[in-house]
């Protein structure tokens, strides 16, 4: 009697549970209201975004198209501008986007959430995934393409047991926000961070000119005015002999593996410039480089 009257007990609490569990799987909305100051709501807690990278380490997800979702929308969702989308979707400026196409779109590492704390809503995050490639393990995967512990990796993947990983295996790396990258947190802080944020804009225009245009290298000095002291107002732009006037250029520090892009906005005069001199720097353009001296060797890629 004892027995079975325990039984029960277990029988009514998994009863209860499995209830309250298929309850909150049916209270889990296919959509939600967007807040003010909110883009668009693309995603919902039932999608699933795959997350994969580059050889630079830059992180990219797919999105699977929507009725009623335009570049326009999907654009200002992931934060991303109309011409750095169509550089990663080359296709879509030939075909009209249709419903189950998939775009690539970069995003920023630090905007996936990896940590279930006491304030994350399942109700307001669309799961990021990975699929493993040949060759990653669990440590690989965990410090060094996603900054976390393999620990947290574990917690995340309980299914991957002893660390053993097969090639396709989709493990869970965290989340983003039902309501996209709109209030992505500053990617950079200190004094220097507009420079930091001026260069990435130029990058992007950079990539976009890239698609049509013929690439040159070339190393050599770069100079600037190194006791100038003024506030850093983020302007980056410099001197060249040979790149079209306007055009963005990319430049390398190789001795700190720094990089800016910045804007030509003239030629090198012949005075005060031997032809070591490959580029004259502005004030911004040098630090963002980490310039300690008035000329240092760097390497430069222009567009023709």
């Amino acid at each position: 009697m004892t027995i079975n009257k325990y039984l029960i007990i277990v029988l009514l609490a998994l009863s209860n549970y499995i209830s309250a569990f298929a309850q909150s799987e049916k209270a889990l909305p296919t959509s939600l209201p967007t807040p003010s100051g909110r883009a668009y709501q693309l995603l919902t807690p039932q999608d699933t975004l795959m997350v994969t990278m580059d050889e630079d380490g830059q992180k990219f997800v797919y999105h699977t198209i929507k009725s009623g979702q335009t570049l326009y929308s999907i654009s200002k969702y992931y934060n991303v501008s109309l011409d750095l989308l169509k550089y990663h979707n080359p296709q879509v400026t030939k075909v009209a986007l249709s419903k189950g196409q998939s775009l690539k779109l970069p995003i920023p590492a630090r905007v996936i959430k990896r940590l279930r704390d006491s304030t994350f809503n399942a109700r307001l995050n669309v799961p990021i995934c990975y699929q493993v490639r040949k060759g990653e393990t669990v440590y690989r995967i965990a410090r060094m393409h996603f900054k976390m512990t393999p620990a947290l990796f574990r917690l995340h993947n309980p299914q991957i047991k002893n660390d053993i990983l097969s090639v396709g295996d989709t493990v869970l790396i965290g989340w983003i926000s039902v309501y996209g990258l709109t209030d992505v947190p500053p990617k950079y802080k200190g004094e220097y961070a507009p420079i930091w944020e001026a260069s990435d804009r130029l990058k992007d225009q950079y990539l976009v000119n890239s698609l049509n245009r013929r690439m040159s290298e070339e190393n050599g000095i770069a100079a600037w005015k190194h006791k100038d002291k003024t506030p850093v107002k983020a302007k980056l732009y410099c001197l060249h002999r040979t790149a079209p006037l306007n055009s963005i250029v990319k430049i390398t520090n190789p001795m700190n593996k720094q990089t800016i892009f910045a804007k030509v906005l003239g030629r090198i005069p012949n005075a005060g410039y031997d032809r070591a001199t490959i580029v004259v720097l502005s004030t911004d353009a040098a630090r963002g480089l980490g310039a300690l001296d008035p000329k240092f060797y760097v390497k430069l890629t222009y567009l023709k």
